[in-house]
């Protein structure tokens, strides 16, 4: 995400086509694009000319020890403040659960055993049983996320480092994904994990640029 110097307010990718036909992307400001031209130094800058700028601040990351160290650090802040924020989400969800349960007890308990019921609370009913269903499935999914967030601060330093500065794949699969992590994380010994993380497999085609998305 590129953010504005002077607004601190991030920057959204556009595109546009000229007279000619010709395609041209760039980034705006978004105080420019919600409160005017005027309002921001910065305005636009072309798309190009400022990815190349980012892919080459990334490739230094590589060369300068004291960057790569606090990348690593921030990647494991930020990596620490989503599974706190993953299980807020989580307690949440099961105090709904629990609300809900005990709705659909309350409305079974007031049912007739002879299934002769009001339409309104056998729809009720079922509106209950389908948001338990949902609930039931986001807690499962961010569980499932918590522990494979776990699972990566668990991984050795150097192996973190490696994953952080892996080339950017322009050919075939990417050689690393989170299946092959989850085997690896799956030893708490980290000589074995380093065993495990040469013998990864082959590699794809790649280049020296680092892995890069703008949005």
């Amino acid at each position: 995400m590129l953010y504005c110097g002077p607004c601190g307010t991030a920057m959204s990718h556009k595109w546009t086509v000229n007279k000619k036909q010709q395609y041209y992307r760039y980034y705006v400001c978004t105080t420019a694009e919600k409160r005017g031209w005027d309002s921001c130094p910065t305005k636009s800058l072309p798309a190009p000319a400022i990815e190349s700028f980012v892919v080459e601040r990334i490739r230094c990351i590589g060369e300068d020890p004291s960057l790569v160290a606090e990348t690593l650090h921030q990647a494991r802040a930020q990596n620490k403040k989503r599974v706190d924020e993953l299980e807020s989400e989580k307690k949440l969800l099961e105090g709904e659960l629990k609300q809900l349960d005990a709705q659909v007890r309350k409305l079974i308990g007031g049912m007739t055993p002879d299934g002769n019921n009001p339409p309104q609370t056998t729809a009720k009913l079922a509106d209950l049983q389908d948001r338990i269903r949902l609930n039931e499935q986001r807690a499962t999914n961010t569980r499932a996320r918590i522990t494979q967030i776990m699972d990566l601060l668990l991984l050795a330093p150097d192996i973190q480092e490696d994953i952080l500065l892996l080339p950017r794949t322009v050919g075939g699969h990417d050689s690393i994904n989170e299946h092959k992590l989850r085997v690896i994380t799956g030893t708490p010994f980290w000589s074995k994990q380093r065993m495990m993380w040469k013998k990864r497999g082959d590699q794809p085609a790649t280049d020296k640029t680092s892995n890069l998305m703008l949005k």
